[in-house]
């Protein structure tokens, strides 16, 4: 018997390997005395609005990180530090002021591109820009005759523009590199993942005059003609595969090993608007997850932000929110852990994980003996100087 599965039109953009679970087993393991997750962090400097200075220890190494904006590596030229965070959220402010504008305002290029500065602050967001451009020049030469220009034909020559001739290519070998999602990277190296790549190929059908529109499909994220003339996908991952909506059904149902059919319901068909701010939060979500599983916090911290300015609705703003109190509780930065995840639950009171939400709110209320986290001042923090000076004497770890 086949069952209908609706092609979600909005997206989950909580952690998918539950960041809740995650705190959770961190709060138990400094309980029971073992180091938290990201290791054995002090606080080395007052926050003093820029950030703080941590040393993280693990076995084997001992590095200097940043929680909030400090770069690594702070060498106490808080005039130099400071110039690098202006740097590092010029992208994001950017991204803040065109996620303001009207859907059909919105550059998508552009947006792509500030999301990019995340990890390159002198990226040259006009050079990529007319890059896009160019290609777009060059594909026209591969397009059919005027009068010949079927949805299935143009599919045809965008994809053997941007596959045979460009030599783009889904990044199987390497498909959690946080360079996939940027588009800079995507244009330069040619290879990226479905969403990244299926941006490349819209905005090229798109200046040729045959818009696309993204489709939030459960497996990966796929694109198809704009008109309504043929009901078909195209997977941008896969060489610009065709898919009828059938043959997504049968990938759906091999995915998931289920014994019924799976069927698709095609009401999304019927949804032309362009929704950006939807797009890119999907982008901006596997950017996160990437950072959180690499335990790589602060990048994941920053793309929260990134998140929050292209929140479609208050459902999805929230749990960004969410995820964002459990980072800073990773990074021990507990009174805006506390303020983040207190203000998650004032606005889902019902939240199916509440009670865990809780559980680790109430943990960050009782500091334990040593903890300097809620320690302020110049006292503090001549003291954990002292403690630095004694660790340099003692040699490097091992």
């Amino acid at each position: 018997m086949s069952r209908p599965v609706a092609v979600p039109s909005r997206l989950c953009t909580s952690l998918t390997c539950d960041p809740v679970a995650a705190a959770t087993a961190a709060r138990r393991a400094q309980r029971l005395g073992a180091p938290p997750a990201i290791g054995s962090v002090r606080l080395l400097t007052n926050r003093v609005g820029l950030g703080s200075r941590v040393v993280q220890r693990s076995r084997g190494y001992r590095r200097q990180v940043t929680t909030g904006s400090l770069d690594e590596g702070f060498d106490g030229n808080f005039e130099g530090a400071f110039k690098r965070v202006l740097e590092r959220r010029q992208g994001l402010e950017r991204f803040q002021a065109e996620m303001e504008k009207e859907d059909e305002d919105i550059d998508m290029v552009r947006s792509a591109l500030l999301i990019a500065m995340h990890r390159n602050t002198e990226l040259d967001i006009e050079h990529y820009a007319a890059r896009v451009e160019s290609m777009a020049e060059e594909l026209e030469a591969f397009l059919p005759p005027p009068d010949e220009r079927y949805p299935l034909r143009m599919i045809a020559a965008v994809s053997k523009y941007l596959y045979e001739e460009m030599k783009f290519q889904g990044n199987k070998e390497d498909y959690y590199d946080p360079d996939n999602s940027c588009l800079d990277k995507v244009l330069d190296q040619r290879v990226g993942i479905p969403i990244s790549i299926s941006l490349v190929y819209m905005e090229l059908a798109k200046r040729v005059g045959f818009p696309m529109i993204g489709v939030n499909m459960p497996l990966h994220f796929m694109i198809r003609p704009l008109n309504g003339e043929v009901e078909v996908l195209v997977d941008p991952f896969d060489n610009g595969k065709v898919l009828f909506v059938e043959d997504a059904e049968q990938l759906l149902g091999d995915h998931y090993g289920q014994d019924a059919k799976l069927k698709i319901d095609r009401s999304f068909f019927q949804d032309n608007n362009i929704h950006p701010r939807t797009f890119f939060t999907r982008m901006l979500t596997n950017l996160k997850q990437i950072y959180f599983n690499a335990k790589d916090y602060e990048n994941a911290l920053l793309i929260t932000e990134y998140q929050q300015a292209a929140s479609p609705n208050e459902e999805v703003a929230n749990f960004n929110r969410r995820d964002r109190g459990i980072l800073l509780y990773l990074m021990q930065r507990y009174r805006e852990a506390t303020e983040e995840l207190e203000l998650y639950l004032q606005m889902s009171p019902e939240a199916p994980d509440g009670e865990r939400v809780r559980m680790i709110i109430s943990s960050m209320a009782m500091p334990k003996e040593g903890d300097t986290f809620f320690t302020g001042g110049e006292e503090a923090a001549d003291k954990d100087k002292d403690n630095e000076k004694k660790d340099d004497t003692s040699g490097d770890d091992k």
